[in-house]
């Protein structure tokens, strides 16, 4: 492996007994950035895809079939450039099948921050995108029979944290999209006083026309970088969070009940990591009856809670040479996946990392 790779750690996925990660590669020397692919079962990467410009950003999975589709966006190499959005589909072996570019009417669409997407059953294919111009959400939804955006863009009125403005914005901040079921998302990101706001997302199934509704607010500490999921056999969402220090970072969770409009109370938080250290980015999975945590530091940090908030599995660690980006999937056991050796702007590590969890 060339010492000029630099990786930074994207998605995992489950799909046909496969534990797979995606990633993004910058090749170093200021040449082009790739995609690359790797798997439980194989150990190599493999580059899905290069690009002819110098950034690749928010690669993510957003559904699943017989294949991975997957978006991106793409930027030359100084910040807020235009961004080209791409819609692809990979099959579970890392081979590229489909691949589009996406076009958008609204031209404040393009000047992107940070970008989230998820595929919805009535075929529709939702962005989520931060506008550096407007400094506010922008949803636009697109057909995924022929890739061609539907209606008009949404802008929503909340000016964001202005954390997601700054090059290194990932390591203080997140925007959360999650499907809720055929047509309904669920919507996370920080407003400008560091307020936490929750939005139910909904698609109009004949038009494809997007709508919002803002549900609660989350403001009982300073919220750093956030992740959640939604536990519908519970009714109930459960929140991750990291603070905003850069030394003696703690991490935290907290929950609400599914589409509940009342602000969280405080007996409804719990400080989560129980030893000290500069803690980042939490990644939250269901695992049986509970949920597991698990965050970067020197090496990796999880433990386990159930829906009260207790903790059921004491804070324990794996060995990893300072890992970020952790990623949970579940196919009988834990998988984790992280770059490793970070840089010291956390943005990418030397090499990568896919095992099991202990």
């Amino acid at each position: 492996m060339s010492n000029d790779f630099q990786y930074r750690n994207s998605d995992l996925v489950v799909l046909n007994d496969r534990v797979i990660s995606l990633a993004v590669r910058d090749n170093g020397n200021n040449k082009n950035a790739s995609l690359i692919f790797c798997d439980n079962i194989r150990v190599a990467e493999r580059v899905i895809y290069t690009s002819y410009k110098r950034v690749i950003e928010d690669f993510q999975a957003v559904g699943e079939n017989s294949n991975i589709r997957v978006v991106w966006r793409e930027r030359d190499n100084r910040l807020f450039n235009e961004s080209d959005f791409h819609y692809a589909e990979i099959t579970d072996e890392g081979i590229l099948t489909e691949h589009h570019v996406l076009q958008c009417n609204e031209v404040n669409f393009k000047h992107a921050a940070l970008m989230r997407a998820k595929i919805l059953n009535v075929g529709y294919l939702l962005l989520a995108v931060i506008s550096e111009v407007t400094k506010k959400m922008i949803l636009t939804v697109y057909d995924t029979n022929n890739y061609s955006q539907l209606a008009s863009a949404l802008s929503l009125d909340d000016a964001v944290n202005t954390k997601y403005l700054r090059s290194q914005k990932i390591a203080n901040a997140n925007v959360v999209l999650l499907s809720v079921d055929k047509n309904n998302v669920y919507m996370q990101f920080l407003l400008t006083s560091g307020t936490l706001r929750n939005y139910g997302v909904s698609i109009n199934e004949a038009t494809g026309e997007v709508q919002a509704r803002k549900l609660f607010d989350f403001a009982l500490d300073n919220i750093g970088y956030h992740n959640c999921l939604i536990d519908k056999e519970k009714e109930l969402i459960m929140i991750t969070y990291s603070g905003l220090d850069w030394k003696n970072n703690n991490i935290y969770a907290a929950k609400q009940k599914l589409f509940e409009s009342d602000s969280i109370r405080t007996a409804e938080s719990l400080r989560v990591s129980q030893t000290s250290g500069d803690y980042f980015r939490p990644f939250v999975i269901k695992q049986n009856d509970g949920y597991l945590i698990a965050w970067e530091d020197a090496c990796i940090h999880y433990t386990v809670i159930d829906s009260n908030l207790d903790i059921v599995k004491a804070e324990t660690t794996q060995d990893a040479v300072c890992p970020g980006y952790i990623l949970l999937a579940q196919k009988n056991d834990i998988f984790i996946s992280c770059q490793i050796e970070n840089l010291p702007n956390r943005e990418f590590g030397s090499s990568f990392l896919l095992t099991k969890l202990r």
